[in-house]
């Protein structure tokens, strides 16, 4: 756990993913029911780690498949769940998703 200002506590945990060994980051503040995803690889261990919670949203630092792999399916668990992404990757993503290649 650690201070954020004002005396909130928080958390961070992440999961190391097992296709690219990249990282999805996951912060949670003590007594809040919500969580928040840094990138979304491997979705199984994230969803053990959340638990009951609800998924606030997802920061997605760029659009590498290696960041985004597991957001479909999180979006399908998690159906209030938003993603947040630079304008230039939310038109790729938006794209993709035209094409039905991705999410």
């Amino acid at each position: 756990m650690r201070e954020l200002h004002f005396g909130v506590m928080y958390k961070v945990d992440h999961v190391v993913d097992s296709i690219f060994n990249s990282i999805t980051w996951i912060l949670s503040y003590l007594g809040c029911n919500q969580v928040w995803l840094v990138d979304c690889g491997d979705v199984e261990p994230i969803i053990d780690i959340v638990g009951n919670r609800e998924v606030g949203g997802v920061l997605l630092t760029h659009a590498h498949f290696d960041h985004i792999y597991g957001l479909p399916e999180l979006l399908r668990r998690y159906h209030c769940c938003k993603y947040y992404t630079n304008e230039s990757d939310r038109q790729t993503l938006a794209d993709a998703k035209k094409e039905h290649v991705f999410l």
